[in-house]
Formats: C-alpha cells, structure tokens, sequence
C-alpha cells in the first residue's frame, strides 16, 4: 500500500470529524424529515381517529347505562364496551408515546471500529458485437422487478419502500376502526393477506370479517400481488378486499377499495402471472 494511503489511514480525528459534519448530521435531517412525515400521518389518521372511537364509545356506554336503568339486560354489552374503551384509551396514549418517541432524534459519539481505503478498478471492457452492453456493479445493483405495460411489454420499475408500505398499512388500519372494525396487523405471517379485520355486533360476537391485502404506491401506478395473494382472493371471494393507497409517499394518502378482486381482474387481460400485475387503469376503474 502506498504511504500516503497509510498516512490517510491514521488520520482517525479527521476521519470522525469527517463522518459527523458529512454523513451523519445531513442523514440526520433525512430521518428527521421521514419521521416528521410518518407522524404528522400518524397524528393526523391515528390519533383522530382513535379520538373518534373514544367518544363513539363513550356515548354506547351511556346508552347501555340508561337502558340499564331502565331495566333493559345489558350487562354483557355493556361489559364489552367498557373493556373496548379501555382498550382505545391505552392505544392512544401507546401512539402518543410513539410518536413523541420518533420525533426525539439524537447522535451519539462515534466509534471507530476500523477504516479502508477503496482504490477504483477499470470496469472490464464490454463484448464485441452488436447490441452487446456491460453492466457496472452499480448498474447491475440497481436493477428492480420491472413489470408489463399495457403491450405486454417490461417497463415501469416498481420496488419495495418499506416506509411506503407502513403507511399504506396505516392507512387501512385507521380506516377499519373508523368503520368499527377491529384489524389486525398479519402481514409478517405470509397469509396471502395484510390484515385480518373484524367486526362484532352489539351482543359482542363475531358478525363479519375481512381479508385486507394493502398495496401502497409513493405515487401511483400499477401494483402487484403474489401468486398466494391471488390464490386467498380467490379462496375467500367477496371477504377478501384489496386496498390501494396512493400518495404514500405525501402528506395526503389516499386510500382505494375493491371488494373481491378475483371477481373484477381476468387473467391475461386485466393481470399478468408475473406475480400478478394489476395496472393503475384496472384497479382504479374497479375501485369503489
């Protein structure tokens, strides 16, 4: 290795002071931004919307009570409700603590763990020929799923966003409980669903449920679903919806219903077993 190489190598002060004003304080600003985005979605769908189930609560309760005493049975209802406005309360205050939790941003002394010196390597040359193209690591790096156009063709890049994903989860969480419906979280269990929600009647038992598979885009576009998200589709019929939600990557998402899609999209016409490839035209001329 050439000295001056060594010599860059233990210049540790510089390279701290280096990694904190270049890299770590504008990645802070970056987070800080995505957090402040994720919470003003949070506070404004979360924390809205919880408030609207605490006073829609708060008055069944007050209904049950006066039937009560009027000499109405209603204690296991009234139990339930009692129990589910104890629930909403201690929800809020978890996503207040969650969101002020995610607005405190800070940095931390930096360890040295060690240091490298990348020395650039001349890319291969391509082969002879025509039509012949070498990729750079970079450029083979970047390559993401590309999905057919309306010809059939491969184009529009589509790839996975985790934050994208979360508020599009969040999105059609609040939406069940606006509608006093009880969802549940299921997208890490791989059940060719996102979200199992349901809903109960005033007697507390099961009186429907729903098979949810949400799909965010940071814009719009087209969207994909999975061979085991068309198999349950078509499994669970008219119980199985898909939500779309657009403009996740916005301060105003917004969400797109379609009840029993396996219903709407024919293969080969309006989705390609590519996965299944559903374009913007289709689930929005569908969506309710």
């Amino acid at each position: 290795m050439p000295d001056r190489l060594r010599e860059l190598l233990g210049e540790r002060e510089a390279i701290e002071d280096y990694v904190v004003t270049e890299v770590l304080l504008p990645f802070r600003e970056e987070i800080g931004e995505r957090r402040e985005r994720q919470t003003r979605v949070k506070a404004k769908y979360g924390l809205r919307s919880l408030d609207y189930l605490i006073q829609e609560s708060n008055q069944k309760i007050l209904g049950y009570q006066g039937r009560q005493a009027a000499g109405g049975q209603v204690d296991l209802p009234l139990l339930n409700e009692q129990r589910n406005l104890e629930e909403l309360q201690q929800r809020r205050e978890e996503l207040e603590r969650e969101i002020r939790l995610e607005r405190n941003l800070t940095i931390g002394e930096p360890r040295f763990l060690g240091a490298a010196v990348v020395v650039p390597l001349a890319a291969p040359e391509p082969e002879a020929g025509p039509g012949a193209r070498e990729l750079t690591y970079d450029q083979r790096k970047r390559e993401t799923l590309t999905v057919p156009d309306e010809r059939g063709t491969y184009g529009a890049r589509m790839r996975r966003d985790e934050e994208i994903e979360a508020v599009g989860m969040e999105v059609a969480m609040v939406h069940e409980r606006d509608h006093g419906w009880h969802p549940e979280d299921v997208s890490a269990e791989n059940l060719g669903f996102d979200v199992r929600s349901i809903c109960y009647g005033d007697d507390g038992t099961l009186d429907d449920i729903r098979y949810v598979e949400v799909k965010a885009r940071a814009r719009s576009g087209a969207i994909r679903l999975s061979s085991n998200e068309w198999k349950k589709a078509r499994h669970f019929g008219e119980k199985f919806w898909l939500y779309v939600v657009t403009g996740a990557g916005t301060e105003q998402p917004e969400l797109h219903r379609i009840q029993d899609p396996a219903a709407h999209f024919r293969e080969g016409e309006d989705i390609f077993a590519t996965g299944f490839i559903v374009h913007e035209e289709t689930w929005r001329e569908r969506a309710g």
